[in-house]
């Protein structure tokens, strides 16, 4: 190219934006991508319900987001109405110390996750994202998870229970969860 040719861009060379409607419809593009080829592997043909799904998540994240910004702010009325957030032997909330409308967040978060063998982490600071997705196929067998068996589970325990494989799972995923699909909330 020589000095006086111009380049002209086209719409197959345009940068994503940053922000605003088109940077949304983008990442929920993108989810509904990643939800769709999660599906292609079962054998199961749904892309639009992919699509549907990836919307539901990223308008759960957000959510999430904004209440994760008011547990932050130390506003009222973002813990459980019985412990007060403290969760000790709550049989309420479960132990967690979250209030209902989060708990029925993350159960449809997670029933959507699990729809496609994926499971859900919720990151809880407001700085980040508040869901991510981590495929199942990613977690490493028990065999190899040998390094987040921590003291405070016995001298002896049993990776094979179902209890201690999945808090080693579980464990593993709050370790290593951005290898997982990021959920932005909408709006940015």
């Amino acid at each position: 190219m020589s000095a006086t040719t111009t380049h002209t861009r086209t719409a197959l060379c345009a940068d994503v934006p940053r922000s605003g409607r088109a940077a949304d419809a983008y990442e929920v593009a993108c989810t509904a991508s990643f939800l769709r080829d999660r599906l292609r592997v079962s054998g199961e043909h749904y892309p639009m319900q992919a699509a549907r799904h990836a919307v539901t998540l990223h308008r759960i994240s957000g959510r999430l987001h904004r209440i994760a910004e008011h547990e932050c702010n130390g506003d009222p009325g973002y813990d459980c109405p019985k412990c007060n957030g403290n969760g000790w032997d709550c049989k309420s909330c479960g132990g967690t110390g979250d209030a209902p409308r989060t708990r029925k967040l993350r159960a449809d978060a997670e029933l959507v996750a699990g729809y496609y063998r994926c499971r859900a982490y919720f990151q809880g600071d407001p700085r980040g994202c508040s869901i991510y997705l981590v495929p199942e196929e990613a977690i490493p067998a028990v065999e190899r998870l040998g390094q987040y068996v921590y003291d405070c589970d016995g001298p002896n325990p049993d990776p094979t229970t179902p209890e201690m494989r999945e808090k080693l799972r579980a464990r593993w995923i709050d370790a290593n969860y951005t290898q997982g699909r990021a959920i932005v909330r909408l709006g940015r």
